[in-house]
């Protein structure tokens, strides 16, 4: 089948005069699945060929990688569900806060729902845990120190839900990149 699809490429690429690239998988004489990369280039010469470049990759092992960081991901996503622990991220540079599908369970927010700092500030019960927040999100920022401590969160819904909030700092060149942390259901 994949020496069928190689073939049909290549006669597009005769055709049109436009280069392909192509992902191909192969199981090698002992059985062993292996994926190779296929670029094909015309050379033109006016509007005739004059050559054909082509070349094959191995590709198998960054495949493979890619293959397993997927499983491993479902993996975790499936057992911070059971546990109920989400994570967030906030790139300093971009100004982008993101979220996983827990974190965005525990606040219960509307699927649609785009995190910013400002307003996740805010699920913060005001007073004590939101003021407590702030300050360690500053000390997070400015000097990279962690924390790990509990609070209460009124969700979107209006509900109070107990949580755990930690955190970590990357920095690069003695400036803060971005920050980090896990956020888990302590409720009950």
């Amino acid at each position: 089948y994949e020496k069928e699809r190689l073939l049909v490429h290549y006669q597009s690429m005769l055709a049109n005069k436009q280069p392909y690239e192509l992902l191909l998988e192969y199981i090698d004489h002992k059985g062993q699945r292996k994926w190779y990369r296929a670029i094909g280039a015309p050379e033109l010469n006016a509007t005739t060929f004059r050559k054909v470049f082509g070349s094959f990759q191995d590709v198998t092992d960054s495949i493979n990688f890619e293959i397993e960081m997927r499983k491993a991901k479902e993996l975790l996503e499936q057992t911070n569900e059971t546990a109920r622990v989400g994570g967030w991220e906030y790139d300093l540079e971009t100004k982008k806060l993101t979220w996983t599908s827990v974190t965005h369970d525990l606040h219960e927010v509307p699927e649609d729902y785009i995190p910013n700092v400002e307003d996740a500030i805010l699920f913060y019960k005001e007073g004590e845990h939101r003021n407590r927040i702030q300050n360690l999100f500053q000390k997070l920022l400015l000097f990279g120190t962690a924390y790990d401590e509990e609070f209460i969160i009124v969700t979107y819904k209006g509900k109070e839900r107990w949580v755990r909030a930690t955190s970590q700092a990357y920095f690069e060149n003695g400036v803060c990149k971005r920050v980090f942390g896990a956020f888990q259901d302590i409720h009950e």
